[in-house]
């Protein structure tokens, strides 16, 4: 945490784990937001639980919650997990144990339709696309379910997956999503 600034409302900070800053609004509505606040300080490992938004072009969190960092396990775990999101994003493959039938490795050689993996790669796909890229608001779901012609639970369903690990965001509303490639 850097740069921590009380003001009567809301606290503002910037978060620095090493691979980048953003800046973090946490806001302070009772007495154990503030205290929850008051116990994190500049140069504090914290965990941060959040949203990440966007306004006039720049990616901030709002936080819903902010406690400090009392088991450092939890750092080394961070950027395992920045380096697995990092190797998702930029197409690099995690490998992991073949299914072995007979002692020999098996892999589907086709993608399943109804497969998870796949539908959550083809949602991220489409906000991938150049011509989406462009767009300042980003794409709403129901462009995204129109190019797809999947139901809208699914494709409502693999976005907000893709919301929670951090690899699409919300926009001007809860409709419109932006990849963090685009932004």
């Amino acid at each position: 945490m850097l740069g921590k600034v009380e003001r009567v409302t809301d606290v503002v900070f910037t978060l620095d784990d090493g691979t980048g800053k953003i800046d973090v609004n946490r806001w302070e509505n009772e007495a154990s937001d503030a205290k929850e606040m008051a116990d994190a300080n500049n140069e504090n490992y914290v965990i941060v639980i959040g949203g990440l938004k966007g306004f006039q072009g720049k990616r901030h969190v709002v936080a819903y919650a902010v406690r400090r960092v009392t088991n450092f396990n939890e750092i080394t775990c961070h950027f395992l997990h920045c380096i697995q999101v990092h190797m998702e994003l930029t197409g690099l493959k995690i490998y992991s144990s073949a299914a072995t039938y007979g002692g020999v490795a098996h892999a589907p050689s086709q993608p399943n339709p109804v497969d998870g993996n796949y539908i959550s790669n083809l949602v991220l796909s489409v906000f991938h696309d150049p011509s989406v890229m462009d767009q300042e608001h980003g794409l709403h779901i129901k462009d995204v379910i129109d190019r797809l012609k999947l139901p809208d639970d699914v494709v409502s369903a693999a976005i907000q997956g893709h919301v929670d690990v951090g690899n699409i965001y919300n926009t001007i509303d809860d409709f419109h999503y932006k990849s963090v490639r685009n932004g």
